[in-house]
């Protein structure tokens, strides 16, 4: 009898391990098949609005005719550029509606002009002008307005074979990058 009691213990005990491997072996399976099942997922990614416009133009290159830019009290012509005559070429930056911000510079890229006609960033033409730099950010004022003036200083030397009937025009190379915290 003793040793039929030490049987059944032996037999409960094998199969109550045996029950308890199942489990644990059944619940790593089904763990392992819920990581599987939710494995495919879909992300929405949205990119953030980009708008950057110099004089309503989103081109690299920007010209201006200087002629369109003539001071009115110009003393020697008023339609048409010559020696002694200056202006002011407006420049508008515009980032209305951009979600990031912006790291900008806006430089004179000329050779086609006279050696004596120059630009400058103030009205009494005292500081020459070699650029605009700046940075707009998508949370501050995203209109900005500039000018950028200009002077063909009227020299001795005789000028209107060079240039007489010559179209006169400012090129400005603009670059604008989102910029980025580093």
């Amino acid at each position: 009898m003793i040793k039929n009691t030490k049987l059944i213990n032996l037999f409960i005990t094998s199969l109550f391990l045996l029950t308890f491997i199942l489990l644990v072996t059944t619940s790593i399976v089904t763990t392992n098949a819920r990581y599987l099942n939710r494995s495919d997922s879909n992300y929405n990614v949205k990119v953030a609005t980009w708008n950057f416009k110099v004089n309503g133009s989103d081109n690299s290159n920007l010209t201006i005719s200087l002629d369109d830019t003539l001071d009115k009290n110009n003393l020697y012509n008023t339609n048409k550029v010559v020696p002694g005559s200056y202006g002011v070429i407006p420049i508008n930056i515009d980032c209305n509606g951009s979600k990031v911000s912006i790291v900008y510079s806006i430089k004179l890229n000329n050779s086609n002009l006279p050696s004596n006609l120059k630009f400058y960033t103030d009205s009494s033409y005292t500081t020459l002008f070699d650029g605009f730099d700046g940075e707009i950010n998508y949370d501050g004022e995203q209109i900005l307005n500039k000018n950028i003036y200009w002077k063909w200083t009227y020299t001795t030397e005789d000028e209107t074979g060079i240039w007489s009937d010559a179209d006169l025009n400012a090129n400005f190379i603009i670059d604008a990058k989102q910029k980025v915290s580093g």
